[in-house]
């Protein structure tokens, strides 16, 4: 569990770091900063070499004047990475799985209940209600919206390509055959969901006192469903916890005695 969340506070704190690069135009500091987190994001975890490659090579067509260097780090931090942890894993990736997959072949995606889980774009997609519901995606692309006219330009363009990014791993969840189905993509996208989210609800507080007590209804929606979420995970992974520790004893260890 630890890589998976290490990895992407990396990513974030790697996307942050971009936009400081984007900020900083001409000094050298920001960039070595960017190249050494996004280094330690991929040595961490491998979706972060997913993650942060799509997010670059969007920065990159954004920021064209800045392309160069974003490509430069990218090449030089992914090639390091995967010679020195996924040598053996790219020539089976290169030379047996892409091959299977061309040939028709696919993924089986295992559900939290067992069994396949189902595939496709309308799969994909229909993991983001389940995890935010769909309070927080509302807010989260009126934020964005938002943005293009109050955000300064590095911003924009950040978040942007923190965008592409995200619905080019929703795309690959979709239509990669189940080869793409442990890239974490709603993790990723958690702190540009509560960016843009929140700056919808900054933007409507500014409204008078109506609007913020509408952010105070809304908020206290947002966190009933927060709550219930957290709820139900924990006493569904809770129960299947139980359930093989139970099973892995033997008879009649840990029950009580009977008097």
């Amino acid at each position: 569990m630890w890589p998976t969340i290490a990895g992407h506070l990396l990513d974030t704190v790697a996307i942050g770091a971009a936009l400081s690069l984007a900020r900083r135009p001409g000094e050298k500091r920001p960039a070595v900063i960017f190249a050494l987190l996004t280094l330690a994001a991929f040595l961490t975890y491998i979706s972060s070499l997913f993650n942060l490659t799509l997010f670059i090579v969007f920065l990159a067509l954004i920021e064209r004047h800045r392309a160069r260097l974003l490509l430069g780090v990218l090449a030089v931090t992914a090639t390091v990475t995967v010679l020195g942890l996924y040598g053996s894993f790219t020539r089976a990736f290169l030379f047996e799985i892409v091959p299977a997959l061309a040939g028709g072949g696919g993924m089986a995606t295992p559900s939290h209940t067992g069994g396949a889980a189902p595939a496709g774009l309308v799969a994909a997609l229909s993991r983001v209600p389940l995890f935010y519901g769909w309070g927080f995606p509302a807010l989260a692309v009126a934020g964005l919206l938002l943005a293009r006219r109050v955000a300064d330009g590095p911003a924009r363009r950040v978040l942007a390509a923190w965008g592409l990014a995200f619905a080019s791993l929703v795309l690959m969840r979709g239509l990669g055959g189940g080869l793409f189905r442990d890239l974490k993509e709603i993790t990723f996208v958690a702190p540009l969901m509560a960016v843009a989210a929140g700056a919808s609800l900054e933007i409507l507080a500014r409204r008078g006192r109506p609007g913020r007590a509408a952010v105070l209804l809304v908020a206290a929606g947002l966190l009933a469903f927060s709550a219930e979420r957290y709820r139900f995970y924990f006493t569904s992974y809770a129960s299947a916890v139980m359930a093989v520790s139970e099973a892995g004893m033997p008879q009649g260890a840990g029950r009580p005695a009977r008097q």
